[in-house]
């Protein structure tokens, strides 16, 4: 392994929020740099259409749908980043995937990069991919349902409409 760790802080005075409650509740212009962020995120997923219109009833998936929150954070540029992300654990072999595929590098081309980079005396930039997991299509024999996070729901979670016929929608495209 490259044996390499960077801790990067949190810019002076900005606390990530774990919630999009939390975010919400954020004093003015903290809260439209978060909501700024998920704009950011929803027209990725408008873009790559990761996700259907509400279903109705009759278009379930069989199975639970699965839930996605929002995940925040600041980088070390000071952008304000936030990724809706699928609660995971909560998926059943069979019933929500077939085969699990991440489209990464493994750690020998990772450390031909850094060689090759390193013996031609090129810099290495960061750069970031927006969207990158949102190319990846789920197969169409393996329908999987999810609930949106608030932000793209009128209702917030634990709310008795939380789960109703609106806001199951189709996952169409991987959602980290």
């Amino acid at each position: 392994s490259l044996g390499i760790v960077y801790a990067i802080p949190t810019p002076k005075g900005v606390s990530v929020p774990k919630s999009h409650r939390a975010a919400m509740s954020a004093p003015p212009d903290i809260q439209r740099r978060w909501r700024g962020a998920q704009l950011v995120e929803f027209r990725n997923h408008m873009r790559f259409p990761t996700f259907g219109p509400p279903l109705r009833r009759e278009h379930f998936a069989p199975g639970p749908p699965l839930r996605c929150i929002w995940v925040f954070h600041v980088k070390a540029d000071g952008t304000f980043r936030a990724r809706i992300v699928m609660m995971g654990q909560f998926m059943v072999r069979g019933l929500h995937y077939g085969k699990t595929f991440a489209p990464t590098p493994s750690a020998t081309v990772v450390k031909v990069f850094v060689a090759i980079t390193a013996r031609e005396k090129r810099k290495w930039v960061e750069f970031d991919v927006r969207g990158a997991f949102l190319t990846q299509k789920l197969p169409a024999d393996t329908p999987v349902d999810i609930i949106l996070p608030p932000g793209f729901n009128d209702t917030e979670p634990g709310s008795p409409d939380d789960v109703s016929d609106g806001l199951r929608r189709r996952c169409f495209r991987a959602i980290p």
